[in-house]
């Protein structure tokens, strides 16, 4: 899923990694593989942010899902 600037921003209060700029010559690619998601780089991999199953309604909570190491 592609994430809002305040959710990267909140992502990344929780998760210390890097987000992809979207400008960034890769995204292209990466958007053609793994769908257009917005993008994390940490030292352990690629990571993405998806709805986390069981929210409540309303509620905005997500996990983060690495795709590659």
């Amino acid at each position: 899923m592609r994430l809002t600037p305040t959710l990267v921003e909140r992502t990344l209060n929780q998760f210390e990694a890097q987000a992809i700029p979207d400008n960034h010559p890769a995204v292209p690619e990466l958007n053609r593989i793994f769908g257009d998601h917005t993008f994390f780089l940490d030292g352990n991999g690629l990571h993405i942010v998806e709805p986390a199953a069981g929210d409540e309604e309303g509620s905005a909570s997500g996990k983060v899902v690495k795709l590659a190491s």
